[in-house]
């Protein structure tokens, strides 16, 4: 299913800022193309807010699909060496890069940063895990009935 001819796709980050995309990297995300499938009204252009997106990682996550659009499915050496290195990045940013990718439903990116998490987290322990993604693993108490 693809947007009409001539529209255009805008999305707005929690901090207000404004990417213009195209069709073929607003498809790769489950999120994006149900609401732009949603979206039945003879606009031209499609403002899609994204509230608990930032700028910063919306941009990265726009690079990584921009980087995909045109991907047969066979991934050569210089495709994993680009993954691989657009992954090597701090655990706060690949912390918000794991959460944008699951809202916004894009697999490959999903599986591409808990890849790099659990690489990340394979030798330390629980105490280590939970400081180096405080936001990652949140675990809430419950409290124990007696």
């Amino acid at each position: 299913m693809s947007a009409p001819k001539g529209k255009t796709i805008t999305l707005i980050s929690s901090d207000k800022q404004n990417f213009n995309i195209q069709e073929n990297i607003a498809f790769q995300s489950r999120t994006l193309t149900a609401m732009i499938a949603a979206d039945n009204h003879d606009n031209t252009e499609i403002l899609i807010p994204l509230t608990n997106v930032t700028g910063t990682i919306l941009a990265k996550v726009i690079e990584y699909c921009d980087k995909h659009a045109a991907d047969d499915g066979c991934n050569t050496d210089v495709e994993k060496d680009w993954d691989v290195e657009f992954v090597n990045v701090d655990a706060a940013t690949l912390t918000h890069l794991t959460k944008a990718a699951s809202f916004l439903k894009i697999k490959s990116l999903q599986n591409l940063t808990l890849q790099k998490v659990s690489e990340m987290i394979r030798y330390i322990t629980t105490g280590e895990i939970l400081n180096l993604f405080p936001d990652l693993f949140r675990v809430e108490e419950v409290p124990v009935k007696r």
